[in-house]
């Protein structure tokens, strides 16, 4: 068998996981461009303040002065601090919550419906204006989405 059938085969046999890939790519490109050209928020400072000044076993009781989100995000901000302090490039950390929350979804309802109509909430979550703003900011809600779908 030649290179061109084989190459041909894959295509057929992995067609909707390419699709997948396809819109995932395409929906990181806007995020990427409006991460680095939207202003800092001043939730986003309030995080990573919070998470920069105060100590683990502070974090760990809840004894720090945000008392409406829980603690991991803050932990997780706490951890991506030693590489960098920069809000604009912690929101890059989005990015990878945003590929595991595109391939849980795809997972999720591949499991449900194997055809190109799994990919419906993929190309949604992907170009939807409200979850591309959600993805770029530093908050807690993207682990909210995450978890949230990972329960299921």
């Amino acid at each position: 068998m030649n290179l061109k059938k084989k190459f041909f085969i894959f295509i057929i046999k992995n067609r909707l996981f390419l699709f997948f890939l396809f819109i995932t790519i395409l929906g990181i490109i806007p995020r990427i461009i409006l991460l680095f050209s939207y202003d800092i928020f001043t939730d986003e400072v309030f995080y990573t303040e919070t998470a920069r000044l105060t100590s683990f076993g502070n974090l760990l009781t809840h004894s720090f002065w945000i008392k409406d989100h829980g603690i991991l995000y803050l932990l997780f901000l706490k951890i991506a601090q030693v590489f960098t302090t920069d809000i604009v490039y912690l929101r890059l950390s989005n990015l990878i919550i945003f590929i595991i929350i595109n391939f849980t979804l795809f997972c999720f309802f591949k499991k449900i419906k194997t055809d190109i109509t799994s990919l419906i909430p993929v190309a949604l979550f992907s170009f939807l204006p409200y979850f591309m703003f959600i993805n770029i900011y530093v908050t807690p809600y993207n682990f909210v989405i995450l978890f949230s779908l990972l329960s299921f």
